[in-house]
């Protein structure tokens, strides 16, 4: 079989004030991705002939497909020409060209990297989700009440933990006007207020929907011997090795009543069926104090690499690498 993988070719750029550059290191590590998943397809299957493209625009992979003819596409690209939001105009052109693909749909790529509109759709749901709001401009905060003790502010439309630090978590109106002024004076991004979940963070990969959904978790353990006023998962947690956020959280296997494993799976198969995934994914929960697990983000196309929470997860329980790419690929091929 000949399996095309391709990622998005977009680490250069010369624009120091958009979401861009904030992105870089997450974007940079896709090509190291896409050597991993080619390293394992052909454990899996020493006969498989595999190609390699790295993309920069969407008719690159029109291109790349008519030259390689492959059987299969595995999609690794996280955005376009340095645009995360051109991450669905990836998957609407991968369905146009009639070949099977990993992942999920343009449909479900398009709700669930629109934080607020995830968000309504799984309340409209009854899923449990923090209260949150929209900003598109600072003078929306004149309207804005707060009901809660804390907030976390976020790009509505960015993954890895872009633009997400100490100073995102803000605990009264004067803490919001002043990071809202900041991230709207760099960028003119879309935000969502969300209320702030003090609890358990939790890790839910899956894949599938429904019945057939196969879910594994992991749980991030914040090391309290390393001083921080919050505990959460900025993007120097993710992306900067020697940084105080990177070494204080680490993924960990998660020990789980058995009440809260049918809660979580309940609401991570009432949201693929919502949002309509139907291949891989992770979603993201923050567990109070009384138990009740909140959807607090869903990543409809989210990081493979070998030590990422997808990953983890499977390895957590006894699934190889190996084992979580050929699962893909055997979804996308039924």
């Amino acid at each position: 079989m000949k399996i095309l993988i391709i990622f998005n070719n977009d680490t250069q750029t010369t624009d120091l004030s958009d979401s861009s550059v904030l992105c870089y290191q997450s974007r940079k590590s896709i090509e190291t991705v896409a050597l991993h998943v080619a390293t394992a397809l052909k454990k899996i299957d020493e006969n498989y002939d595999i190609t390699i493209a790295p993309i920069q625009s969407a008719q690159e992979i029109e291109d790349a497909a008519i030259l390689h003819s492959p059987s299969l596409i595995f999609n690794l690209c996280e955005s376009l020409d340095g645009d995360a939001a051109n991450e669905i105009a990836v998957v609407e052109k991968l369905e146009s060209l009639k070949i099977p693909f990993t992942g999920n749909s343009s449909k479900a790529l398009s709700v669930a990297l629109d934080k607020f509109l995830c968000n309504q759709r799984l309340a409209k749901a009854d899923i449990a989700v923090p209260h949150s709001f929209m900003l598109e401009s600072i003078a929306d905060l004149d309207s804005i009440e707060l009901e809660h003790h804390k907030y976390i502010i976020k790009p509505n439309n960015e993954d890895g933990s872009t633009g997400i630090d100490e100073s995102s978590v803000v605990e009264n109106i004067d803490e919001l006007r002043a990071k809202v002024e900041s991230l709207f004076k760099d960028s003119n991004r879309r935000l969502i207020v969300q209320e702030f979940i003090e609890g358990r963070e939790i890790n839910f990969a899956f894949l599938g929907q429904k019945e057939n959904l196969h879910w594994c978790t992991s749980e991030i353990i914040f090391d309290s011997t390393i001083s921080a006023k919050h505990n959460i998962l900025c993007y120097a947690s993710k992306w900067s090795p020697e940084s105080d956020h990177f070494k204080r959280s680490t993924s960990k296997p998660v020990i789980l009543s058995e009440e809260l494993k049918l809660k979580l799976n309940h609401s991570v198969a009432m949201a693929a069926e919502v949002l309509d995934m139907t291949s891989y994914g992770r979603v993201d929960f923050k567990v109070d104090s009384q138990n009740r697990p909140y959807i607090i983000d869903v990543n409809p196309n989210c990081d493979l690499d070998p030590g990422a929470g997808m990953t983890l997860a499977n390895l957590f329980v006894g699934l190889t690498y190996e084992q979580l790419v050929k699962s893909i690929v055997l979804k996308a091929m039924e």
